[in-house]
């Protein structure tokens, strides 16, 4: 069995200023975009799908593809991560790259979760869409019809999965940070 990721870093971080893209935006002195990186096994072959601009130093297991058209919105952007996974992937994380809390073990748990379901996430008071793990045929098959502008729970909501709920203590590992607010509340959590 081989895993591979999916991280999708679109968007134009205009709630965050609009300055510096979301993804490469530092806590700790690492960008946001690293730490998802880091939370992935060791090689783990990684697409990156959002613009085209600059995502830092990356690993040779990372490839980047633009969004095509851009802004078409996730579910079309994992649709093209998708063909950018090795043949050989049966399960893939799909993360969003603004998970600066998320973790080896977080990431473990997601993918033993898989189970005999079409995939794992995390959940709150609803799904955390961009912090889960997936079977690749399951994805495939439900990112045929999708077209750009479709909502992600249109891809992903139909497909059986089991839901992880974060009761550790401290910060969950799903925590985005999508506003200047977020990503203190973040720094005083590290």
């Amino acid at each position: 069995m081989t895993d591979a990721a999916i991280v999708l870093s679109g968007g134009s971080s205009r709630r965050m200023g609009g300055a510096t893209p979301k993804p490469l935006l530092r806590l700790k002195g690492r960008p946001l975009l690293r730490r998802v990186l880091d939370a992935l096994p060791p090689g783990t072959p990684t697409v990156i799908v959002g613009g085209a601009g600059e995502h830092g130093d990356l690993p040779d297991t990372v490839t980047v593809l633009a969004e095509n058209p851009p802004a078409s919105g996730p579910a079309y952007a994992l649709k093209a991560g998708l063909a950018g996974i090795p043949a050989a992937a049966t399960h893939v994380w799909v993360l969003a790259a603004d998970l600066p809390l998320l973790t080896p073990q977080a990431t473990t748990a997601l993918r033993e979760a898989v189970g005999d379901t079409d995939g794992a996430l995390y959940a709150d008071d609803r799904p955390q869409w961009l912090c889960g793990c997936w079977r690749v045929g399951a994805l495939t098959s439900a990112a045929r019809h999708i077209t750009p502008g479709a909502p992600l729970r249109t891809l992903l909501g139909p497909l059986r999965r089991n839901e992880l709920r974060w009761s550790s203590p401290g910060p969950p590992p799903y925590f985005d940070c999508d506003t200047p607010e977020a990503l203190a509340e973040a720094e005083t959590w590290l």
